[in-house]
């Protein structure tokens, strides 16, 4: 059951943030709270909700920031995954805030994937492949890594080729071995590429993992929203200061 989006105490605490953040003391401050405020909504999927709070921090704190820039984006497209609105329209806000936090901040590789995930997702399945293999060229984190890995061997099965995709989808393992999303993908990519039992043991060993939760595709659409609730309690011992 969807939770209830903020009401009105939430509007009335992002007008204090929006004092706080004309003050350089307490900006920084108050560009956290409109992100957590950002993650919390995606968190709900209050998704109007997220984009209203980030771009409310936009106009009074850091008109560039990349995370709230990035939430922006990812709030975009989670958007257009769950349906709501106009999916094709999200998509394409999704590639024009992503863009912008690659352009303004390229060690953000968690923008890159998403930027991949999305340009795939539109049909550009070329500009998807080089925005995720620079992912990798870049020597991102493990999760980021994997997730490029995951996303190149989908890029790879659309456009046919086969081997490529079953090389991405090792890969993806070979840096989170109990990636399920990664093993599934293998599974299907080799009964594409007509190896049957090969994706019939694929298949086996992707339904034993007993460690799903460690995929990091599980919580690909959640990202930092999940961890909303961390930066409040960071927040508020602050506050008491």
């Amino acid at each position: 059951q969807k939770p209830p989006c903020g009401g009105r105490h939430a509007e009335r605490a992002l007008e204090y943030a929006s004092l706080l953040a004309r003050r350089d003391r307490t900006r920084d401050f108050a560009r956290r709270f409109f992100l957590a405020m950002t993650w919390r909504a995606e968190w709900d999927a209050c998704m109007q909700q997220a984009r209203a709070w980030a771009r409310i921090g936009f106009l009074n704190a850091l008109p560039e920031d990349p995370d709230l820039r990035l939430a922006l984006g990812v709030s975009y497209e989670k958007a257009a995954r769950l349906g709501t609105g106009d999916p094709e329209r999200s998509l394409r806000e999704a590639r024009r805030e992503l863009s912008r936090v690659v352009s303004s901040a390229p060690e953000r590789q968690q923008a890159r994937v998403h930027l991949g995930r999305v340009l795939w997702r539109l049909g550009f399945t070329e500009a998807a492949q080089r925005t995720l293999e620079a992912v990798l060229a870049a020597g991102s984190d493990d999760r980021s890594r994997y997730l490029a890995h995951v996303f190149l061997g989908q890029v790879h099965e659309r456009k046919g080729r086969t081997e490529l995709a079953t090389q991405a989808f090792r890969r993806a393992l070979e840096v989170v071995p109990d990636g399920q999303a990664a093993a599934l993908g293998l599974a299907h990519a080799l009964l594409v590429h007509g190896d049957t039992i090969g994706a019939a043991s694929a298949t086996e060993r992707a339904l034993s993992r007993k460690a799903s939760s460690l995929d990091p595709y599980r919580d690909y659409n959640a990202d930092n929203a999940g961890s909303s609730h961390d930066l409040f309690d960071t927040l508020r011992r602050e506050s008491l200061q």
